[in-house]
């Protein structure tokens, strides 16, 4: 997964996968290295494929980091592993 974190915006906007979305979409436009460009682009194709189910997990999944929960990661990764609705197929 190819993820881009600007600090210096507000938390609220960058936990959101539009976010996610509008700056791959600026990262696959502007970078010149062709091998960025297609992660991006696989990535966005991803972002527009993927369920209401998942893009919840991912989200808090995000929180999760930036807060330093590691119970709740490990157990968003269990979860993941063992239910095929949170996964790509």
């Amino acid at each position: 997964m190819y993820i881009i974190d600007r600090t210096r915006r507000s938390s609220a906007t960058r936990n959101s996968r539009s976010f996610d979305y509008h700056e791959l979409v600026k990262e696959a436009k502007t970078n010149p290295d062709p091998g960025a460009r297609s992660l991006a682009y696989r990535a966005i194709e991803d972002i527009k494929l993927e369920s209401k189910d998942i893009r919840n997990m991912r989200e808090s999944l995000i929180k999760a980091h930036r807060r330093g929960n590691s119970d709740e990661i490990k157990d968003i990764h269990d979860i993941v592993a063992h239910k095929k609705k949170y996964r790509h197929e």
